[in-house]
């Protein structure tokens, strides 16, 4: 889907060991609900958990219930962000097999989903640990978004056809 980026501002974070969550400035009344993507321009920031009418909760990728669909487009393969709730601005990304050679420095992007487009901007790779028993990578992303200094934010709302 074609996506309008409403722009909205950050009232208010928290810096959680585990749930993290933002406060923007807009909700219902700019046609928000939950579920839909915001970002920033450095990158992706988090997704929409609750709306009142004038202000929505958001739920960053710093947040230990938020899972993002990822890419390594370098390679075309697909995996899944998580937090483990120890570093800001370091997620995990999950699900990569070990015959992939993946190195620091990659790009990683937004992989297709119903919230955000593919493509977008989520972090690069700063460490790379196999996880031989398990049969796939343990790799660490430093995130384009910086969740200490992010304060203007646009929220993806589907475009209708």
């Amino acid at each position: 889907p074609r996506y309008t980026y409403l722009p909205a501002r950050l009232i208010h974070r928290t810096f959680h060991p585990r749930k993290n969550f933002a406060l923007i400035d807009k909700g219902a009344r700019a046609g928000l609900y939950p579920g839909l993507g915001v970002i920033a321009p450095e990158g992706v920031v988090g997704i929409i958990a609750e709306t009142t009418a004038t202000y929505s909760v958001v739920y960053p990728l710093f947040h230990q219930g938020l899972h993002v669909t990822a890419e390594l487009p370098l390679h075309g393969v697909y995996g899944s962000t998580s937090w483990k709730g120890q570093v800001l601005n370091q997620l995990s990304l999950d699900f990569i097999p070990l015959y992939i050679q993946v190195k620091e420095g990659e790009e990683v992007w937004t992989g297709p989903s119903t919230i955000f487009p593919a493509g977008l901007r989520i972090g690069r790779v700063a460490r790379v640990d196999p996880d031989y028993a398990g049969g796939f990578y343990t790799i660490t992303l430093r995130t384009y978004v910086d969740w200490h200094r992010v304060w203007s934010v646009y929220v993806l709302v589907p475009s209708s056809p």
